[in-house]
């Protein structure tokens, strides 16, 4: 008794100008084409992290947020999350400069970050912070993209002092 969201090509029986005849559940919820880019792209994807050796890039990515942690310190932002061993994501916070202002300064310069609760609406309204700045760092990251966000950084105090 479900009704197909989409209506087309290969969830259709049979069609007349006063009748049109669905394919038995479950075939009439999958009107349309298949994603087959998708299916492709996956298969890139897929053959692509297969080229990378696992324990040199976590190697990389936790090297990367290590830079990026120790200039964040040094330019007198908040870390949120210091556990050991932690992902190569990177929370952070300024006193006196509001997350989405970061964000917003940030993309200005093209690079980009998330700012808001990242569904931790809880724990920040535990810790008495409205939200935070992410830099989630992948295998396409550089340690120049690191200086990038520092030095970006480094001109939004001077812009908001």
């Amino acid at each position: 008794k479900i009704r197909p969201l989409n209506f087309g090509g290969g969830a259709v029986r049979h069609v007349a100008f006063d009748e049109t005849l669905l394919l038995d559940y479950p075939y009439h919820l999958e009107a349309g084409t298949q994603n087959i880019s998708g299916v492709i792209g996956l298969s890139a994807a897929i053959d692509f992290i297969e080229t990378l050796s696992v324990d040199s890039l976590l190697n990389e990515l936790s090297d990367l947020r290590l830079r990026l942690e120790t200039g964040l310190k040094q330019e007198e932002f908040r870390i949120i999350g210091e556990a050991p061993e932690k992902s190569p994501i990177v929370s952070f916070i300024h006193d006196h400069i509001h997350p989405h202002d970061i964000a917003t300064f940030l993309a200005s310069k093209n690079i980009a970050v998330r700012a808001g609760h990242h569904c931790t609406q809880t724990l920040l309204d535990y810790l008495g912070i409205p939200a935070t700045v992410r830099v989630s760092f992948s295998v396409y990251n550089t340690q120049e993209d690191v200086d990038r966000i520092l030095e970006a950084l480094h001109d939004m105090k001077k812009f908001w002092s």
